[in-house]
């Protein structure tokens, strides 16, 4: 993940942006380098690219800014901000991704629904076409683990990748992603054992674990359960 700050490069390694609802004012803190300056940069219109995987994912544009704190390596600016390329920034999102650059593990489990969806998007964005499993065979679903429909494929993420993993997202999600698998001829080698599937199917329902059963065996994905 990289943040391009009015065209400069390698100066902004994180941001946090705190949205009031009882105002239309924002704030933004940009966490840079001790010898970047931030009044040097600043514009009438300014903008922050985030880019992940050398793909441009958001552009964060401010305006009116006024510093209001700042030290070495941190500065805190008021301004009114807008996202650009139809994605909303949500700051549960850059903080994995930030750990994560940092050689740090994020506990999702004992986090809110928001921010598991949030860690799957996260996961989306560093590893959506990473296709090399690290597991083919054996692979086990313990039901037990699961208690929402954000674990589950927090879980199948983790199952073939590791940390981080991306399997999909929702039965759509899942049904798309498999597709792309299968265009990489690796869907007729992956093996689910799902073990206490009674829980799974309290915690998301029966028509669900059907739907989900079923696509996983269109797709050639052996199961059993």
């Amino acid at each position: 993940m990289q943040f391009i700050f009015n065209g400069k490069k390698d100066f902004v390694h994180y941001i946090k942006i705190k949205r009031l609802s009882k105002s239309t004012l924002d704030y933004i803190t940009i966490y840079h380098s001790e010898d970047f300056e931030i009044q040097d940069v600043l514009e009438n219109s300014n903008k922050i690219n985030i880019v992940i995987n050398k793909s441009n994912y958001l552009n964060i544009i401010f305006t009116k800014a006024i510093i209001i704190k700042e030290s070495k390596t941190q500065t805190k600016v008021e301004c009114f901000i807008c996202e650009e390329n139809g994605y909303v920034y949500n700051q549960d999102v850059i903080d994995v991704l930030y750990h994560w650059r940092n050689g740090r593990t994020v506990n999702w489990r004992s986090k809110t629904e928001n921010f598991k969806y949030a860690y799957i998007k996260a996961c989306s964005l560093l590893n959506y076409q990473h296709f090399k499993f690290i597991n083919f065979d054996n692979n086990i679903l313990d039901g037990k683990k699961v208690n929402s429909e954000n674990d589950l494929y927090i879980m199948l993420g983790e199952l073939f990748y590791g940390n981080g993993g991306y399997f999909g997202a929702g039965l759509d999600g899942l049904y798309d992603y498999l597709i792309d698998v299968n265009k990489n001829k690796f869907l007729n080698r992956i093996t689910i054992s799902i073990i206490n599937k009674e829980n799974l199917i309290l915690k998301l329902g029966e028509p669900y674990y059907l739907a989900f059963i079923n696509i996983l065996k269109q797709k050639n994905v052996i199961v059993t359960d």
